[in-house]
């Protein structure tokens, strides 16, 4: 029969795998913000350089063409810009940084709380009482979106799967340590 210190030992493992997923999301968007910004900087740094040098020393352009393409690429850019607004990849960077950190603290008072419940032998109605109360309002963090959720929680597994694996092998480098997990995984499926 499973015991309230059970649940609470389940719902540690939860805002493990949740910490996870928000910083895997981070991440994301953090890699999306980098390359929107890049590819902004680029071309109006592109535009700006174009716009004051005489292209026909360069190029063997018309230079009606190139006054059109310089006009034609600034407002690609100005659209470009607005959807990266609209997209707004940093503010949502921010918060799956906020929501990892807070599960991640939730998890690591969880699992002090676990440890000294065990030792006093506390009762399941102030387990219970402390678990409902303290942990409440994660529920009105960032949520992990539904389409990504299956995806987000292989990953967790697979990382706290190779993170084993590493405390197990650490003598071994970690190329060889990432050939050799991917090995012996593919011969446990079989």
């Amino acid at each position: 029969m499973k015991t309230i210190l059970d649940e609470a030992k389940k719902k540690k493992q939860t805002f493990d795998m949740l910490a996870s997923m928000h910083f895997k999301m981070r991440d994301y968007y953090n890699k999306w913000n980098t390359i929107f910004d890049s590819v902004e900087i680029l071309f109006s740094v592109l535009i700006c350089g174009f716009t004051f040098i005489n292209i026909d020393d360069y190029f063997n352009f018309d230079i009606k063409n190139i006054s059109f393409l310089l006009g034609f690429t600034s407002i690609l850019l100005f659209a470009f810009t607005l959807i990266k607004q609209k997209l707004d990849f940093k503010s949502k960077a921010q918060t799956h940084i906020l929501a990892g950190k807070m599960y991640s603290k939730a998890k690591v008072d969880l699992a002090q709380k676990i440890i000294m419940w065990e030792k006093n032998c506390t009762d399941d109605k102030q387990i219970l009482d402390y678990l409902n109360e303290t942990f409440k309002n994660l529920n009105n963090l960032e949520q992990v979106p539904e389409n990504k959720f299956h995806k987000l929680k292989h990953y967790h597994k697979h990382k706290v799967e190779f993170s084993k694996f590493l405390d197990d092998n650490s003598r071994i480098p970690y190329l060889l340590c990432k050939i050799k997990f991917c090995f012996e995984k593919i011969k446990r499926k079989k």
